[in-house]
Protein backbone atom coordinates (compact mmCIF):
# COMPACT_ATOMS: atom_id res chain seq x y z
CA UNK A 1 0.00 0.00 0.00
CA UNK A 2 1.65 3.56 -1.39
CA UNK A 3 1.75 5.86 1.64
CA UNK A 4 1.49 9.63 1.34
CA UNK A 5 2.43 12.54 4.03
CA UNK A 6 -0.57 15.15 3.16
CA UNK A 7 0.08 17.18 6.34
CA UNK A 8 -0.09 20.93 5.42
CA UNK A 9 2.14 23.46 6.37
CA UNK A 10 0.38 26.39 8.40
CA UNK A 11 1.83 29.72 7.15
CA UNK A 12 1.26 33.25 7.45
CA UNK A 13 -0.88 34.81 4.48
CA UNK A 14 1.42 36.49 1.61
CA UNK A 15 1.45 39.63 1.43
CA UNK A 16 -0.79 41.80 0.57
CA UNK A 17 0.95 43.52 -2.34
CA UNK A 18 1.38 39.87 -3.41
CA UNK A 19 -2.48 39.46 -3.29
CA UNK A 20 -3.20 42.37 -5.32
CA UNK A 21 -1.22 41.26 -8.12
CA UNK A 22 -2.43 38.12 -9.33
CA UNK A 23 -4.93 37.26 -11.48
CA UNK A 24 -6.99 33.97 -12.32
CA UNK A 25 -4.73 31.31 -14.78
CA UNK A 26 -7.15 32.74 -17.85
CA UNK A 27 -6.04 36.21 -17.31
CA UNK A 28 -2.20 35.61 -17.16
CA UNK A 29 0.01 36.20 -20.09
CA UNK A 30 3.92 35.36 -20.52
CA UNK A 31 6.08 36.97 -22.71
CA UNK A 32 7.23 34.67 -25.55
CA UNK A 33 6.49 31.78 -27.23
CA UNK A 34 8.42 28.32 -26.96
CA UNK A 35 10.16 27.11 -29.64
CA UNK A 36 10.38 23.79 -28.29
CA UNK A 37 7.83 21.50 -30.70
CA UNK A 38 5.26 18.76 -29.38
CA UNK A 39 4.23 20.81 -25.85
CA UNK A 40 0.81 22.25 -25.00
CA UNK A 41 1.08 25.83 -23.32
CA UNK A 42 -0.85 27.83 -21.80
CA UNK A 43 -3.22 30.30 -24.09
CA UNK A 44 -2.17 33.91 -23.37
CA UNK A 45 -4.97 36.56 -23.21
CA UNK A 46 -4.87 40.28 -21.92
CA UNK A 47 -2.71 40.56 -19.03
CA UNK A 48 0.63 39.88 -17.45
CA UNK A 49 2.07 39.41 -14.48
CA UNK A 50 5.43 41.41 -13.99
CA UNK A 51 7.04 40.89 -10.73
CA UNK A 52 8.94 43.55 -8.65
CA UNK A 53 12.07 42.02 -6.16
CA UNK A 54 9.37 42.89 -3.23
CA UNK A 55 6.08 41.04 -5.22
CA UNK A 56 8.51 37.85 -5.92
CA UNK A 57 7.00 35.78 -3.55
CA UNK A 58 9.47 35.27 -0.98
CA UNK A 59 9.75 31.38 -0.36
CA UNK A 60 7.79 27.84 -2.31
CA UNK A 61 4.81 28.20 0.78
CA UNK A 62 3.57 31.44 -0.33
CA UNK A 63 3.56 29.90 -3.72
CA UNK A 64 1.59 26.90 -2.57
CA UNK A 65 -1.09 29.96 -1.14
CA UNK A 66 -1.78 31.35 -4.27
CA UNK A 67 -1.99 27.80 -6.56
CA UNK A 68 0.68 28.29 -9.14
CA UNK A 69 0.45 26.37 -11.93
CA UNK A 70 4.04 24.94 -13.15
CA UNK A 71 3.37 27.59 -16.80
CA UNK A 72 2.40 30.08 -14.33
CA UNK A 73 5.28 29.70 -12.18
CA UNK A 74 7.80 29.65 -15.30
CA UNK A 75 6.43 32.95 -16.25
CA UNK A 76 7.10 34.94 -12.93
CA UNK A 77 10.60 33.78 -12.93
CA UNK A 78 11.19 34.42 -16.18
CA UNK A 79 9.84 37.45 -16.14
CA UNK A 80 11.49 38.79 -13.02
CA UNK A 81 15.42 37.79 -13.83
CA UNK A 82 14.77 39.11 -16.90
CA UNK A 83 13.86 42.37 -15.28
CA UNK A 84 16.52 42.01 -12.59
CA UNK A 85 19.38 41.56 -15.56
CA UNK A 86 20.03 38.07 -13.67
CA UNK A 87 22.21 35.80 -16.46
CA UNK A 88 23.99 33.18 -14.26
CA UNK A 89 22.81 29.83 -15.16
CA UNK A 90 22.77 29.06 -11.66
CA UNK A 91 21.37 32.09 -9.88
CA UNK A 92 18.55 31.16 -12.53
CA UNK A 93 18.34 27.82 -11.40
CA UNK A 94 18.01 28.23 -7.44
CA UNK A 95 15.64 31.44 -8.36
CA UNK A 96 13.50 28.76 -9.82
CA UNK A 97 14.13 25.95 -7.31
CA UNK A 98 12.99 28.33 -4.53
CA UNK A 99 9.33 28.72 -6.67
CA UNK A 100 8.82 25.21 -8.25
CA UNK A 101 9.43 23.06 -5.62
CA UNK A 102 6.41 23.07 -2.72
CA UNK A 103 5.43 21.58 0.77
CA UNK A 104 8.75 20.97 3.24
CA UNK A 105 11.96 22.29 3.06
CA UNK A 106 14.28 20.04 0.91
CA UNK A 107 17.24 20.03 3.80
CA UNK A 108 16.72 19.97 7.90
CA UNK A 109 19.55 19.88 9.63
CA UNK A 110 18.29 17.91 12.78
CA UNK A 111 14.73 16.00 13.84
CA UNK A 112 13.98 18.77 15.98
CA UNK A 113 13.92 21.22 12.84
CA UNK A 114 11.38 18.83 11.34
CA UNK A 115 8.57 21.02 10.13
CA UNK A 116 4.92 20.00 8.72
CA UNK A 117 4.56 20.05 4.65
CA UNK A 118 3.37 18.30 1.88
CA UNK A 119 5.95 15.45 1.26
CA UNK A 120 5.79 12.95 -1.91
CA UNK A 121 7.19 9.84 0.13
CA UNK A 122 8.66 7.28 -2.49
CA UNK A 123 10.02 3.81 -1.37
CA UNK A 124 12.74 1.86 -3.40
CA UNK A 125 14.55 -1.28 -3.24
CA UNK A 126 18.31 -0.68 -3.10
CA UNK A 127 18.65 -4.25 -5.02
CA UNK A 128 16.10 -3.35 -7.89
CA UNK A 129 16.72 0.74 -7.64
CA UNK A 130 15.69 1.83 -11.18
CA UNK A 131 12.76 -0.22 -11.43
CA UNK A 132 11.19 0.91 -8.17
CA UNK A 133 12.38 4.23 -8.87
CA UNK A 134 10.60 4.55 -12.50
CA UNK A 135 7.37 2.65 -10.58
CA UNK A 136 7.19 5.06 -7.71
CA UNK A 137 7.88 8.48 -9.69
CA UNK A 138 5.43 7.08 -12.59
CA UNK A 139 2.65 6.92 -9.58
CA UNK A 140 3.07 10.77 -8.25
CA UNK A 141 0.46 13.20 -9.50
CA UNK A 142 1.94 16.13 -8.68
CA UNK A 143 6.13 16.16 -8.50
CA UNK A 144 6.74 19.72 -7.32
CA UNK A 145 6.73 18.57 -3.55
CA UNK A 146 9.80 17.52 -1.78
CA UNK A 147 10.64 13.99 -2.27
CA UNK A 148 11.07 11.97 0.87
CA UNK A 149 13.08 8.76 0.11
CA UNK A 150 12.99 5.52 2.44
CA UNK A 151 14.56 2.85 1.17
CA UNK A 152 13.44 -0.77 1.85
CA UNK A 153 13.83 -2.15 4.90
CA UNK A 154 15.32 1.31 6.43
CA UNK A 155 14.32 3.08 9.36
CA UNK A 156 16.16 6.76 8.43
CA UNK A 157 14.64 9.53 8.53
CA UNK A 158 15.42 11.99 5.12
CA UNK A 159 16.15 15.14 5.85
CA UNK A 160 17.61 15.38 3.10
CA UNK A 161 20.64 12.80 2.88
CA UNK A 162 18.86 9.94 1.81
CA UNK A 163 17.30 11.86 -1.15
CA UNK A 164 20.64 13.05 -1.94
CA UNK A 165 21.95 9.16 -1.90
CA UNK A 166 19.37 8.10 -4.24
CA UNK A 167 19.62 10.66 -6.72
CA UNK A 168 23.64 9.84 -6.78
CA UNK A 169 22.00 5.74 -7.19
CA UNK A 170 19.81 6.16 -9.61
CA UNK A 171 21.68 8.72 -12.22
CA UNK A 172 24.35 6.44 -12.27
CA UNK A 173 21.55 3.83 -13.41
CA UNK A 174 19.94 5.76 -15.93
CA UNK A 175 23.25 6.61 -17.32
CA UNK A 176 23.98 3.16 -18.13
CA UNK A 177 20.84 1.54 -19.05
CA UNK A 178 18.44 4.30 -21.35
CA UNK A 179 21.94 6.52 -22.87
CA UNK A 180 24.45 3.46 -23.09
CA UNK A 181 23.46 3.36 -25.55
CA UNK A 182 20.30 4.88 -26.10
CA UNK A 183 16.80 3.10 -26.22
CA UNK A 184 15.13 4.09 -29.41
CA UNK A 185 13.14 1.15 -30.20
CA UNK A 186 11.58 2.18 -26.59
CA UNK A 187 10.94 6.31 -26.67
CA UNK A 188 7.99 6.06 -24.37
CA UNK A 189 10.28 4.71 -21.62
CA UNK A 190 12.11 8.07 -21.50
CA UNK A 191 9.28 10.52 -19.93
CA UNK A 192 9.59 9.63 -16.76
CA UNK A 193 13.67 9.00 -17.12
CA UNK A 194 13.22 12.88 -17.77
CA UNK A 195 11.47 13.29 -14.55
CA UNK A 196 14.01 12.08 -12.20
CA UNK A 197 16.59 14.27 -13.76
CA UNK A 198 14.49 17.36 -13.14
CA UNK A 199 13.67 16.36 -9.84
CA UNK A 200 17.69 15.69 -8.96
CA UNK A 201 18.16 19.02 -10.67
CA UNK A 202 15.51 20.84 -8.59
CA UNK A 203 15.69 19.23 -5.55
CA UNK A 204 19.40 19.47 -4.46
CA UNK A 205 20.51 15.71 -6.33
CA UNK A 206 23.41 15.05 -8.47
CA UNK A 207 23.58 17.17 -11.53
CA UNK A 208 22.05 14.92 -14.25
CA UNK A 209 24.87 15.15 -16.47
CA UNK A 210 23.80 11.94 -18.22
CA UNK A 211 23.91 12.29 -22.07
CA UNK A 212 26.36 14.15 -24.29
CA UNK A 213 25.80 17.75 -25.51
CA UNK A 214 24.57 16.17 -28.95
CA UNK A 215 21.43 14.63 -27.35
CA UNK A 216 21.53 17.99 -25.66
CA UNK A 217 20.99 20.22 -28.47
CA UNK A 218 18.19 18.09 -29.92
CA UNK A 219 16.30 19.50 -26.81
CA UNK A 220 15.31 22.60 -29.03
CA UNK A 221 15.51 20.70 -32.56
CA UNK A 222 12.23 20.86 -34.60
CA UNK A 223 12.82 17.54 -35.89
CA UNK A 224 14.23 15.57 -32.58
CA UNK A 225 13.93 11.44 -32.41
CA UNK A 226 10.72 10.13 -30.83
CA UNK A 227 12.97 9.38 -27.31
CA UNK A 228 14.14 13.07 -26.71
CA UNK A 229 10.07 14.64 -27.30
CA UNK A 230 9.30 12.07 -24.61
CA UNK A 231 12.62 13.23 -22.71
CA UNK A 232 11.08 16.58 -22.91
CA UNK A 233 8.04 16.02 -21.74
CA UNK A 234 9.53 14.75 -18.33
CA UNK A 235 11.70 17.52 -17.50
CA UNK A 236 9.18 19.74 -19.13
CA UNK A 237 6.29 18.20 -16.14
CA UNK A 238 8.71 20.82 -13.39
CA UNK A 239 9.03 23.28 -16.53
CA UNK A 240 12.60 22.78 -17.27
CA UNK A 241 12.45 22.99 -20.57
CA UNK A 242 10.13 25.58 -20.74
CA UNK A 243 13.16 27.60 -18.66
CA UNK A 244 16.05 26.53 -21.25
CA UNK A 245 13.98 28.13 -24.09
CA UNK A 246 14.04 31.08 -22.19
CA UNK A 247 17.83 30.70 -21.09
CA UNK A 248 19.46 28.63 -22.93
CA UNK A 249 23.01 28.71 -20.58
CA UNK A 250 20.64 26.23 -18.06
CA UNK A 251 21.34 23.60 -21.12
CA UNK A 252 24.82 23.33 -19.62
CA UNK A 253 23.49 21.40 -15.95
CA UNK A 254 22.65 18.32 -18.24
CA UNK A 255 25.82 18.22 -20.58
CA UNK A 256 28.66 15.23 -19.79
CA UNK A 257 31.49 16.76 -21.71
CA UNK A 258 33.58 17.45 -18.91
CA UNK A 259 36.25 14.98 -20.36
CA UNK A 260 36.40 17.86 -23.28
CA UNK A 261 36.88 20.86 -20.75
CA UNK A 262 40.21 22.21 -19.86
CA UNK A 263 41.20 23.68 -16.32
CA UNK A 264 43.99 25.30 -15.11
CA UNK A 265 44.64 21.82 -12.56
CA UNK A 266 44.72 19.87 -16.47
CA UNK A 267 46.46 22.23 -17.98
CA UNK A 268 49.80 22.65 -15.24
CA UNK A 269 49.19 18.34 -14.88
CA UNK A 270 49.61 18.24 -18.89
CA UNK A 271 52.72 20.79 -18.50
CA UNK A 272 54.93 19.92 -15.67
CA UNK A 273 57.87 21.88 -15.11
CA UNK A 274 61.17 20.33 -14.78
CA UNK A 275 63.00 22.49 -11.70
CA UNK A 276 66.68 22.03 -10.66
CA UNK A 277 67.97 21.02 -7.46
CA UNK A 278 66.30 22.45 -4.48
CA UNK A 279 68.36 25.26 -2.72
CA UNK A 280 70.27 26.57 -5.72
CA UNK A 281 69.62 29.69 -7.38
CA UNK A 282 68.49 28.37 -10.57
CA UNK A 283 65.76 27.04 -8.64
CA UNK A 284 64.61 30.25 -7.55
CA UNK A 285 64.41 31.64 -10.41
CA UNK A 286 62.72 28.90 -11.90
CA UNK A 287 60.44 29.13 -8.77
CA UNK A 288 59.72 32.71 -10.07
CA UNK A 289 58.92 32.26 -13.36
CA UNK A 290 56.51 29.12 -12.50
CA UNK A 291 54.65 31.15 -10.46
CA UNK A 292 54.63 34.35 -13.11
CA UNK A 293 53.19 31.51 -15.42
CA UNK A 294 50.51 30.35 -13.31
CA UNK A 295 49.34 33.79 -12.70
CA UNK A 296 49.24 34.41 -16.53
CA UNK A 297 47.14 31.00 -16.87
CA UNK A 298 44.80 32.20 -14.07
CA UNK A 299 44.23 35.28 -16.05
CA UNK A 300 43.62 33.54 -19.53
CA UNK A 301 41.16 30.99 -17.60
CA UNK A 302 39.53 34.04 -15.76
CA UNK A 303 38.27 35.42 -19.80
CA UNK A 304 36.70 31.69 -20.50
CA UNK A 305 34.36 31.62 -17.23
CA UNK A 306 31.31 31.39 -19.53
CA UNK A 307 33.34 29.50 -22.58
CA UNK A 308 35.18 26.19 -20.99
CA UNK A 309 35.57 24.37 -24.20
CA UNK A 310 38.79 22.97 -25.06
CA UNK A 311 38.94 24.03 -28.10
CA UNK A 312 38.11 28.32 -27.37
CA UNK A 313 40.51 28.02 -24.73
CA UNK A 314 43.18 26.99 -26.90
CA UNK A 315 42.79 28.92 -29.55
CA UNK A 316 42.93 32.08 -27.05
CA UNK A 317 46.45 30.57 -25.72
CA UNK A 318 47.89 30.48 -29.18
CA UNK A 319 46.42 33.92 -29.84
CA UNK A 320 48.56 35.01 -26.06
CA UNK A 321 51.61 33.25 -27.64
CA UNK A 322 52.88 36.21 -29.16
CA UNK A 323 53.23 38.01 -25.57
CA UNK A 324 54.19 35.23 -23.63
CA UNK A 325 57.57 36.20 -23.75
CA UNK A 326 56.22 38.71 -21.29
CA UNK A 327 56.48 35.95 -18.69
CA UNK A 328 60.44 36.26 -17.16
Amino acid sequence: MKVMMCNRLKVNKYPSVLAASLRQPSDIIFRGESVIPNYSVEQPSDTEVNWTESELPVDSYDMQQISTTVSEVVGMVTNYCREKNIVDPTDILKIFQKHIVTGRPLDLVSDAETVEGITNLIMVDRQNLLNTAVEEITSLEDLRPCLEVQFYGESAVDLGGPRKEFFALVLREIKDTYFNPVKEWSPSSYEVVGKVLALSLLQNGKLPRVFSSDIVKEFTSPTAREFIIELRKGLDALGLCQMMNSFPQMLHFFTDDTQNFLTLKKLTSLLKADFSADGSNQRQTEGKIYSAFVKYLREVAGQFKNTSEIFNTLCYFHMCHQVSDNIS
